[in-house]
């Protein structure tokens, strides 16, 4: 698994772009990769679709020290969000940039 951390700066778009089909869910996945309720109450009324929502609950989490694809990955696959499609995709991708970059 990827443990490496994940910063705003670097990984933002990137992180987004794999979680494009899944922006209705931000809410939940917020929760689950530990982003406080208030902050997500106060996302809710600052951003006005789904959308900027994710962006802002992702560039919450990747502003913290527990940001890795691992953990995004568990949160994918956690009750919570159920989107295990997606989490699948993340691992294959990992998986083969790991392949490449060894090579």
């Amino acid at each position: 698994m990827c443990y490496i951390v994940l910063d705003v700066n670097t990984h933002l778009k990137e992180v987004l772009d794999k979680l494009i089909d899944v922006y209705d869910k931000w809410k939940e996945l917020g929760l689950v990769l530990g982003v406080r309720n208030g902050k997500l109450k106060q996302i809710k009324n600052d951003e006005h679709n789904d959308k900027s929502r994710m962006w802002a609950t992702i560039e919450v989490w990747l502003k913290s020290s527990k940001a890795t694809w691992n953990g995004l990955i568990k949160a994918l696959e956690d009750q919570q969000v159920e989107e295990e499609d997606v989490a699948k995709a993340i691992k294959k991708e990992i998986k083969l940039k790991a392949q490449t970059d060894f090579n």
